[in-house]
Formats: structure tokens, sequence, C-alpha cells
């Protein structure tokens, strides 16, 4: 067994004394698990170790413990497992066994237990280890290609698998007999002419490879062609069956270095960051009114050249021609064909598009805007129209969004099957198809893992559309935080707001902690998440000194919010003298505690004072004016459900069930009151009935939804109402 924290030479530039406390921690864990399970440490050599075990399930299991053991103080472990024979030399060992069990662990990633072939079979009769084939590997000083697994129990982190197919397995599969042997005839009349080269290049492409451009041409008013170009590649080559990219965002990190020629320390750096073994690392250059475009792929542990591509040119007014011939080489080359034909958008358009998902959570509006210019720039782009549907969906524009995937089917007639998929899925959420939605994105998210874009859409809907937390994290640990800038990328954001609710929901509070401090203190949104850990733990001191310390510095924004926030999460935790404390300092900080707004609402509704709620909804917001509006007709019909008359609770479920008539896209939110409303009643059956309702019509689970709604608390433990909130279990 090998064993390796991933990452560690960034760490410890970030935080050596935490690292060191890694260290100790992995170090007490592996002496504890090997003795557990009769092993021997052979070496420890600070973010890793050696050691050799009497049976391979021993292996395997003291592997697990040890794995659990770093999940809990969040130390990314990959571990590689393999049977074999070795020699005992003085206080080491040697031998293939060795060298192979290395090798396999290389191939892993942070939580993860990979194994070989060969220890697969030894263990293949203990029905508690799960296992999945990654496909077979051409593994460094290894004569033979290797199949790799990875163990899946719950927990564990599983890597993309390289799969390479067998021909001679796809024969047998088919009954082919004949050509089976024609087959190995054939392969004794030309064994000679057979180029081993060939088979290291079908390894060089299935290897985990990021994608890079550098700028040495400095057109001033074309300075996102590298990001461009990397982007454009990237997409285009995780289309390929066989290839495996990682982030580009993260590829781009330290964009005036060279990776390729930068020195040993920065290629490890590099590669353990992204987790890529080879980097395509291209150069842009000005000749002239020409730009050269050059690329090449190189390994990351050598800084070898394996595969340099031809040069192309383009004026330099039309950068895209460029990237467009270029990708087509490289892409040509990736599916073993002399050419792929795909045409790139203009550069207008895709640098609009661009921007869009540079601003995408922090100005909506403009993201809109950018991506509608996108479209009028080249309207045979698809990747806009599919992004501004998303857009529309967000924000509850279902009427424009139904009317641009009616555009998109009539527009787009020749879609790649990534391009199928993602359509299937905005199909499936406008039917209001939660599961739906959820499985068919989930081709997408296996196709595109380490795209933040790509991978934090599926976080969202592995919370909201599907409430699967584990699920949420699974996604979350395959781009450790560490390796974005927070700061810089506005929706990467929500990663660690998702992750921190995913782990409470799981009652790992340890980290949620860790998650949300991780949180920018850029916003009451960001603030909330924030808070909630310290809130469960009752630590009113720290929750107080952050919201003290975020109003200080957030002066134009109110954290008068982030008060009844407190009240509401101190609801659900059934602490009384809390909800009383902050509604009424929320309260107690608004200038005019009589004029309507939400935290005025929200606060009296906490406390109590119905009649005061029905009193500032009238006079804002009168129901004979606003009868469809959904936040008017939510606190009326639960006011009305605890106090009003019967005549008051028939007029506003007739306004209810009018308002699921009268819009197509109501998606559940009409049955979702009407079920709050009987759950107040005292109505369980129909409460539970009409929630079922809902939920299949389209109403995602939110923060103040479902097992977040405070008026539906006695529900929390009735078997069918766990059985909806996890529709998937």
């Amino acid at each position: 067994m090998f064993t390796d924290i991933t990452g560690y030479d960034a760490m410890v530039q970030h935080d050596e004394a935490a690292v060191l406390e890694f260290v100790d921690i992995l170090r007490n864990t592996l002496q504890q698990s090997t003795e557990a399970y009769n092993g021997q440490v052979i070496t420890f050599y600070g973010n890793g170790s050696l050691s050799t075990y009497p049976s391979a399930i021993n292996t395997v299991k003291c592997a697990l413990r040890m794995q659990e053991a770093c999940r809990e103080h969040r130390i990314p472990l990959r571990i590689g497992l393999h049977l074999g024979d070795i020699v005992y030399r003085a206080d080491s060992v040697y031998g293939d066994g060795v060298n192979v069990a290395s090798r396999v662990q290389n191939q892993g990633i942070g939580g993860s237990i990979l194994i070989s072939g060969k220890l697969e079979q030894e263990i293949s009769n203990h029905p508690e280890i799960q296992t999945k084939s990654l496909g077979h590997y051409k593994l460094k000083n290894v004569k033979k290609l290797t199949e790799l697994y990875a163990i899946t129990n719950p927990g564990l982190v599983v890597p993309t698998g390289h799969k390479r197919a067998s021909t001679v397995k796809k024969l047998l599969a088919q009954g082919s007999l004949i050509l089976l042997l024609l087959l190995l005839v054939g392969y004794f009349v030309f064994d000679n002419l057979y180029s081993p080269a060939q088979d290291t290049v079908v390894e060089l492409r299935e290897q985990q490879v990021a994608v890079r451009f550098q700028d040495f041409a400095q057109i001033t008013d074309r300075l996102e062609i590298p990001s461009m170009a990397s982007h454009w590649i990237s997409n285009r080559l995780r289309e390929i069956p066989g290839a495996h990219v990682v982030n580009y965002e993260d590829a781009l990190t330290e964009p005036e270095v060279a990776i390729a020629s930068a020195g040993v320390e920065k290629r490890r750096e590099f590669a353990e960051r992204t987790n890529a073994v080879t980097v395509l690392e291209g150069t842009i250059y000005r000749q002239s009114e020409r730009l050269l475009f050059e690329a090449h792929i190189y390994n990351l542990e050598s800084g070898e050249s394996l595969q340099a591509f031809e040069v192309v040119e383009c004026d330099v007014s039309d950068p895209m021609q460029g990237i467009n011939d270029l990708g087509n080489k490289i892409l040509g080359w990736w599916a073993t064909k002399d050419d792929i034909v795909y045409s790139v958008p203009n550069y207008e358009a895709y640098l609009l598009f661009l921007e869009a998902r540079s601003v995408w959570i922090e100005d909506v509006q403009k993201a809109e805007a950018k991506l509608k210019e996108s479209i009028t720039a080249d309207t045979t782009f698809i990747d806009p129209y599919f992004l501004i549907t998303e857009l529309y969906s967000n924000n509850s524009d279902f009427v424009q969004r139904d009317s641009l995937l009616v555009l998109i089917k009539s527009r787009f007639k020749n879609l790649t099957p990534g391009q199928r998929s993602l359509l299937g899925v905005y199909e499936a959420e406008a039917r209001g198809d939660l599961v739906q939605t959820y499985q068919s994105y989930q081709a997408e998210l296996r196709s595109d893992p380490l795209d933040v874009f790509v991978n934090t859409a599926g976080m969202v809907q592995a919370v909201q559309f599907v409430n699967r937390p584990r699920e949420a994290i699974y996604w979350f640990d395959m781009i450790p935080p560490e390796t974005i800038d927070m700061t810089a990328c506005t929706y990467c954001q929500a990663r660690l707001r998702l992750a921190t609710v995913a782990y409470l929901q799981l009652g790992d509070i340890d980290s949620a902690i860790y998650t949300a401090t991780l949180i920018p203190p850029v916003s009451v949104r960001n603030m909330r998440y924030k808070l909630k850990p310290f809130a469960i733990l009752n630590d009113t001191a720290t929750v107080n000194g952050m919201i003290t310390e975020f109003s200080a510095a957030h002066l134009g924004e109110s954290s008068d919010h982030l008060y009844s926030d407190m009240a509401w999460r101190y609801k659900l935790l059934g602490r009384k003298d809390l909800v009383d404390h902050y509604a009424g300092f929320a309260l107690s900080k608004l200038g005019n505690p009589d004029r309507a707004g939400e935290i005025a609402v929200e606060c009296n509704y906490l406390l109590g004072n119905y009649q005061k709620v029905l009193q500032l909804v009238e006079t804002s917001w009168p129901l004979s004016k606003f009868p469809d509006n959904e936040y008017v007709l939510m606190w009326t019909s639960r006011v009305y459900a605890r106090t009003g008359t019967a005549e008051d609770r028939d007029h506003v479920v007739r306004l209810i069930e009018n308002l699921n008539v009268s819009d197509p896209h109501d998606y559940g939110r009409s049955d979702y009151m009407l079920a709050v409303m009987s759950m107040i009643e005292g109505d369980r059956a129909s409460a539970l009935f009409l929630l079922k309702q809902a939920y299949q019509s389209g109403y995602q689970f939110s923060e103040f939804r479902y097992q977040n709604d405070i008026d539906l608390m006695p529900l929390f433990e009735d078997p069918e109402f766990l059985d909806l909130i996890t529709p998937l279990q």
C-alpha cells in the first residue's frame, strides 16, 4: 500500500502549521490502522507512506479505515494497492510489486482508493467491498497494460477512468469467432510490423490533460485570445470518447508561466493541483500582420514534448480562425483522424459569452445582456443559447425560456451528443420533472466533471432538485476549493454555500465550519451560510461578532436580514428564547417597524404577531390588488390558517387554486401553499398528499421549504415526509 497527500507542496506554502498537523494525524492513523490489520509500515516520508500486509482483504480494510479517518480531518489522501511478490532487503522492500503499487497510487486523487486488477480478483468474493473498473492503464516501467479499479464504498472519491476498449473482448461479445481467428492469424503474420509507438500514442490520448495557451502577441484589443483558445479546445476535446481534460480555469492560473519549462517543482505543483498527467501548452506569436499558433503536449513529470502540432497562422484581425485551424488539427489527432471540422464562433461572440460566465451571479442583468449580444454577433454559436436558457430558468422567466428552447430545436439540427443531452436537461426541467432533470444532467456532469461551471450546476441539482447532500459533496470534492480563487469567481462561491448546507444535512459540523470559513464575507447571502454552523452550535457570541464585523465593513448593505435569518434558524432548532431575541432585535433596528418589508413581516410571524403580519401585508400589498402575488399569498394563507375565519380561509384557498389554473408554470407552488395551510390546520394526510403533488410538479427544495419550513416541523420525523424529501432513496 502506497499513500500520498495530494497537493502537499502547495498546502505547505499556504499553511505549513496546518499541514504539519495533517502529517501527525496521518502518521498516527497509519500506525494504528496497520497494527490493527497485522501489517508493517516500511517507510513514512511526511506526505506519504509504504506498508505491507499479509492478505489482500486486510490491506483493503486498512485502506478504508485510513480514508475514513482522513475524511474526518479533511486530509486529501490517495491510496494505491497491489498484490505481488516483494523482496525484503535491510529495512526496505523491492520488486515489481512495489513499483506497480506506487504507479497505481499515482493515478488516484484525494479521497480515493485504487487497486490493481490482480488485487480485485482476490477480494471479488467480499460483497462488502464495492469496486468499479476504470479501464486499462499504461503504467510507467510496467510492460503490460494494467486494469485499475476504484473502491466505491460510501464516502470514497472515484476518479474518472481512462478506459481503453479491448478489440478481442468486443469480438467475443459479438460472437465473431471467425473474425477473432483472423485477428489472431493477422497478429502473428504482421507481428514484426507492429509499432510500439502506436501503443504510446493511444496511451497519451487517454491521459489526463490540462489545456493552456500563452499570448506573446499582445494585441491590445484581443487580450482574451489565450482564454478563448483554452476554453474552446478544452470543451471540444471533452466530446471525444477517451479524452480526459481538466478544468480549463484551473489550468489557466499563472498565465505568464510556461509550465513545461518552469522546472520540476512547478510542473509537479501544477500536476498535483490540476490532477493532470500532461499539459497541452500552446503559444501565440505575432509576425507583422499575422498571428502564429503552435502547441505541444508535454509530460509534466519530465517536461518532455510528446506530441507537436503543425504551426498555423491567420490574420491579426481574425484570431478565431487561428484557434479554429489549430483546434481542428489537435482534435483530429485526438480522435485518430486527420481532421475534425468544428466551426468556432467569431471573436466578438465568444468574448461576450465568456464575459457573461464571469458575471453569472454577481450581475445577472449584465450576464443576460452579454449573452443576447453574443447570440446577435453569431447566431450559429450554441453555447450562449444554453446559458441564457439556464439564466431564464433561474430567474423564473419561464415564457422566455420555453420560447428559447423551441428556437434551439428549430435552429440547431446537428447537435453533438453532449448538446442533445443538455437540451434534454432543460426540456425535463420545463416539464417540472426534477428527478429526470437531475438524471439527464448526470451524463453532462460525468463527461465534464472538472469544469467548475458544470460541476457547480451538478451540486445545485443534487441539493435543490433531489435533496442528495452526499452527491453534492462528491462533486464538490472533485475540485478542491483551495485550487479556485473564490473572490474572482463569484459562482464558485455557490460551491461553498452548497457544500456547507450539504455537510450540515449530513451532520458533519466540522466540515461545514471548514467550508463556511472559506466563504468570502462579501454579501448578506454569503453571510447567511457562514453563520449556519455556528447557529447550530448555539455559538451566539461568534454569530453576533460576525454580523457586527460584516455590518461595519458593508455600511451600504443592511445586515438586519441576518438577525431575522437567525431567528428562523433558532425556530427550527426549538430555541424560543433565541427566536424572541433575534426577531425582536431585528425589528428594533428598523427605522419604521410599521412599514411593510420582508424583515417586519417575517419577524412578526416568528413572534406570533399574526394580526400585525396581516396589517403589514395589507398596507403595502393588499390582497385585492395583488391576488396572484406569491409572497402576499404565502403569508396571508399562513396567517388565515392560524387565525382567520372560515370565510377568510376559503377566500385565500380559491385565490391559490386560481393561481394554479391560470399559470402554466406554477410548478407546484400552489400545492405547496395549500399543504402548509393543511398542516397548520392539523390535516396531516392532506398536507402530505399536497406536498407530494408539489414536488412532482417541480417545486424544488430550498432554504425555506420542506425540511426547512417552520410550519412543517411536526412532519419532520414522519416516515412519509422522509420518503418525500429523499425521492431517490
